[in-house]
C-alpha cells in the first residue's frame, strides 16, 4: 500500500537537476487552486490515494536547483523576459510528476492545462476573505519575519535561492505593492480564468473541507478508511490550539512588509 512521505522525507534536500530531464510518470492530475486553499492537504491525498509525485512548493524546498527552472518560466510568462515554457520543458521540470498542487505550478494553470490534455482539474477554492487571513496568518507573517530573512541570508545556496523564488511568486499572486483588495482581486481573476479554461466535464471545483470521497470516487479510486486532515486552520492537541502567528495583515503597505515581499 502506498504511503505518504514523512515530514523527514520532505525536509530532506537533494539537488537534482532537472533540466534535459524526460517524463518518466503520466501526468494525470493539476490541482490549481491557490496557497492555502487545502493544497497541501491535497497533496496528502493524492499521494494516499496512490499518485506517483506530487509536486508542491515544499519539493522546491527539498531540491532548490528547481528554483532556477521555475524563475526562468515565471519570468518568461509572466514579465516577457524569455521564452514560455512548451510541454517540452514541462516534461523537464515536471516528468517525475504525477501531479501538481500549489504554486508555483498552479500559476501556469493555462499552459499546464494545454500541455496535459488528459490530464484531470481540481480547483481547490475557499472563501475569499478567509482565505486572506489565512494566508497573512501563515505564509505572510514566516516571509515577513526577521528569523527567515536571516536563515535565507545565512543559506544562500538553498533557502536564499528558494526565498528569491517566493518573492517572484508572491509579486505575481498578489501583486507587485502588496494590499488586501489587491491580493483578493488576482484570486479572484485566478478563479474565473481557470473555469474559464477547463470544460466543465475535466473540472472539479473542490472544497477540501468536505473531505476526500467526493473526489477520490469521482475518479474511480478507492476511498481508504483514512481522516483527511485539512491544514487551512490551527490544529488542536493535547496540549491545546497551536498558538497562531501574529498576522500581517493590518501592515501589508509598510516598510517591514514591503521589504518581505
Amino acid at each position: 500500500m502506498r504511503t505518504r512521505r514523512t515530514r523527514s522525507d520532505r525536509q530532506s534536500i537533494s539537488w537534482v537537476n532537472r533540466r534535459g530531464a524526460a517524463r518518466t510518470v503520466p501526468m494525470q492530475v493539476l490541482v490549481l487552486g491557490y496557497p492555502r486553499t487545502g493544497t497541501t492537504s491535497m497533496r496528502d491525498a493524492l499521494e494516499i490515494l496512490g499518485y506517483k509525485g506530487v509536486h508542491h512548493m515544499e519539493d522546491i524546498f527539498a531540491n532548490p536547483l528547481e528554483a532556477g527552472m521555475w524563475t526562468e518560466a515565471i519570468n518568461a510568462r509572466f514579465f516577457a523576459r524569455g521564452t514560455p515554457y512548451r510541454r517540452e520543458e514541462w516534461d523537464q521540470l515536471l516528468g517525475h510528476c504525477q501531479a501538481v498542487t500549489d504554486t508555483p505550478a498552479a500559476m501556469f494553470a493555462e499552459d499546464l492545462v494545454a500541455a496535459y490534455p488528459g490530464a484531470k482539474v481540481i480547483l481547490t477554492n475557499r472563501d475569499v476573505d478567509k482565505w486572506w487571513t489565512s494566508f497573512c496568518d501563515s505564509i505572510g507573517s514566516v516571509v515577513a519575519s526577521r528569523r527567515y530573512r536571516l536563515a535565507a541570508y545565512l543559506d544562500p545556496r538553498a533557502l536564499g535561492t528558494v526565498s528569491r523564488l517566493g518573492k517572484l511568486i508572491m509579486s505575481v499572486i498578489l501583486g507587485p505593492i502588496v494590499t488586501e483588495a489587491g491580493a483578493k482581486a488576482r484570486f479572484t481573476a485566478h478563479y474565473e480564468k481557470v473555469r474559464k479554461i477547463v470544460p466543465k466535464e475535466r473540472l472539479l471545483e473542490y472544497d477540501v473541507a468536505e473531505g476526500w470521497g467526493r473526489c477520490a470516487h469521482s475518479w474511480g479510486r478507492m476511498c481508504r478508511r483514512w481522516t483527511f486532515h485539512t491544514q487551512m486552520t490551527p490544529r488542536c492537541g493535547a496540549r491545546g490550539p497551536r498558538r497562531r502567528r501574529p498576522s500581517f495583515s493590518a501592515g501589508l503597505q509598510s516598510r517591514r512588509c514591503s521589504r518581505a515581499f
